[in-house]
């Protein structure tokens, strides 16, 4: 997952973790410990953070599907 293109277009958007996580109906450490790499994510989960953030399926690909290169 690419946390830091969430995190900016969180930013972009003025969108809070609280905010994020109240939309998805997760709490707000889940939501973090997701983010931060600690826990995945469900594929429901990514959807419903697409939806809440308008993301396109090219968006969502590039973001929670993409390999990083280290």
């Amino acid at each position: 997952m690419r946390a830091n293109i969430l995190k900016g277009d969180m930013l972009k958007r003025g969108l809070t973790m609280e905010a994020l996580a109240a939309a998805i109906g997760m709490s707000v450490s889940a939501l973090y410990n997701k983010i931060s790499g600690r826990s995945e994510f469900y594929v429901s989960e990514v959807f419903a953070i697409c939806k809440a953030m308008g993301y396109t399926d090219a968006e969502r690909d590039a973001i929670f599907f993409a390999e990083e290169v280290s």
